[in-house]
């Protein structure tokens, strides 16, 4: 279990497993109960819950080098049952990944879920330039 995030009112978790060989979304009930509800559709990462609970959030492929942002709507319909809505794709960008590996956060939702804050891939250019020597430019300057 890695990248868990409680529920606004703490009742639940939101985690990603890597059981199936892939990582994917769960939730299960806090600190403890019956149930286990698979929120991804295939492999997924990174989730976050809306601020008042009816969403959860996750990072998936797109279209490569793009990662797409998906909400799934949720309720808590009892005690220890979970609903859990369709998969919506809302947008794909070229996130940082190597911030994925560290197991940090690419995104950041607005408490309404209306609006992201994302860290993307910056546009640089993919060659690095090294300059060995470069004290010898300054010789006899002084």
């Amino acid at each position: 279990m890695s990248q868990a995030q409680f529920s606004p009112d703490g009742r639940w978790v939101a985690y990603v497993s890597m059981e199936s060989g892939s990582p994917e979304v769960f939730v299960r009930p806090f600190p403890s109960g019956p149930g286990r509800w698979k929120i991804s559709d295939g492999s997924a990462s990174e989730p976050r819950w809306r601020h008042d609970g009816k969403e959860i959030y996750y990072v998936t492929t797109g279209k490569l080098p793009n990662m797409r942002v998906v909400a799934v709507p949720v309720k808590a319909t009892s005690p220890g049952s979970f609903a859990i809505g369709t998969p919506q794709p809302l947008f794909e960008e070229s996130l940082s990944s190597w911030v994925t590996v560290l197991n940090l956060w690419t995104y950041v939702p607005s408490p309404d879920g209306q609006r992201f804050l994302v860290l993307v891939k910056p546009d640089v250019p993919e060659t690095i330039h090294v300059l060995t020597n470069w004290t010898r430019m300054f010789e006899g300057k002084r």
